[in-house]
């Protein structure tokens, strides 16, 4: 009853300064409703994601850390390097990844952007484009035009702020046209570009080699994710299963680098409208409230964005949770084999216990404050989370 009257006065005030709100309605991700009790659930993540970061920060920033971060994108970059040599062509590479310690006063930016370092907040609802079964690789291009892109993820862990080795990451995202592989909607059924999934190593750090990816209207441009654990490898090392999947989210690129990519002649084929950061909701929810969700840039070659791009990120999950009901609930229809979602859709114990509003603090009515800010809510879609949270609090 308190949370719900404290967010009713809240919601006074962003409605009273913001009275457009009224007349927009809470459209997810990819068109879907997201319920009150979503909403909700979404808002807590925020406001504890942002608690976790303030206790992991120092942790995060030392020495060893950022060395080891500084080791894993030299030897990505160096790897794509020497692949290229072998197809004839040579890179001349940016000065600053040739820095190879502290010493070379390294841009501490550049390096897996961490302050605060990104804790993505769960999507809840997975899109419909997530495809079971995929397979296990690091390089995931196949032979879809774009400017090549090297991904680079450090996994902690919000609970110790501890790197998690063994990470089955997940990733997927759509082609230089905007197209989704696997799916008879796009004309791409039996298709994989564009997917795959990589562990992270002792250092908590996963790669993945990839291309820039395209745009589609509605959404800012963006990378899926998500991460597995507790799962077993096929005996020939391809596919992954079991386990539980403790982390949903979406990756994001600065406005600058997006206008650039928009530009460039392999993506000239592209008619779709393309959505800035700004404008999209998944974004403005990933960045609300001090957390972060865009990657760090640096280009291969300075100054040549087609030479390719290294990409990197640190991402908090929280491994006790498992959000493999939700990504069970995604439309995939066909990788190899389509076989189901790695985690064990039958085990809800912690699903329902990940998917359930336990805080009536006043930062969890300031996060919700937020999300209808940044988000754009309705009227009787506002009412309608009230109505959940006073049901949650009776």
């Amino acid at each position: 009853m308190k949370l719900a009257s404290n967010l009713i006065s809240t919601l006074f005030v962003v409605l009273v300064s913001n009275p457009s709100r009224l007349f927009v309605s809470n459209v997810a991700a990819h068109g879907a409703m997201e319920t009150p009790q979503e909403l909700a659930r979404r808002a807590e993540h925020i406001n504890q994601a942002r608690a976790s970061l303030e206790k992991c920060a120092e942790k995060i920033h030392t020495r060893e850390r950022i060395e080891q971060r500084l080791r894993r994108r030299n030897a990505l970059v160096d790897q794509f390097v020497e692949m290229k040599k072998r197809d004839g062509v040579e890179i001349s590479l940016n000065p600053e990844l040739r820095k190879r310690d502290l010493s070379s006063k390294v841009d501490l930016k550049s390096l897996f952007p961490a302050n605060p370092a990104c804790v993505l907040a769960p999507e809840l609802t997975i899109g419909p484009y997530y495809a079971s079964n995929q397979l296990i690789r690091n390089d995931m291009r196949e032979d879809i035009d774009g400017v090549e892109l090297l991904l680079a993820l450090e996994i902690i862990d919000v609970n110790t702020c501890k790197v998690v080795p063994n990470v089955m990451i997940d990733f997927w995202h759509c082609s230089n046209l905007g197209q989704y592989s696997a799916f008879a909607a796009e004309g791409t059924t039996g298709e994989t570009f564009n997917r795959g999934l990589q562990a992270t190593g002792s250092d908590g750090i996963a790669t993945m080699t990839t291309i820039f990816p395209g745009w589609y209207s509605g959404r800012a441009t963006h990378v899926h994710i998500a991460a597995h654990i507790n799962g077993t490898i096929s005996s020939d090392g391809d596919f992954y299963s079991g386990g539980i999947s403790p982390h949903i989210g979406q990756l994001f690129f600065p406005e600058s680098t997006l206008k650039e990519i928009q530009s460039n002649s392999h993506y000239a084929a592209n008619n779709n409208t393309r959505t800035p950061n700004t404008e999209d909701n998944i974004y403005a929810q990933g960045n609300v409230s001090g957390l972060n969700p865009e990657m760090a840039i640096q280009y291969i070659t300075e100054g040549d964005i087609n030479a390719g791009i290294v990409a990197t990120i640190v991402i908090g999950i929280d491994t006790s949770k498992n959000y493999s009901l939700t990504m069970s609930g995604g439309s995939g229809n066909g990788g190899p084999g389509d076989g189901t979602v790695p985690g064990d859709a039958n085990d809800t114990s912690s699903a329902t216990a990940s998917t359930t509003a336990t805080s009536t603090t006043g930062g969890t009515v300031a996060a919700i404050a937020n999300i209808f800010t940044l988000q754009g809510l309705g009227i009787s879609s506002i009412l309608s989370v009230v109505l959940g949270l006073y049901l949650f609090n009776m």
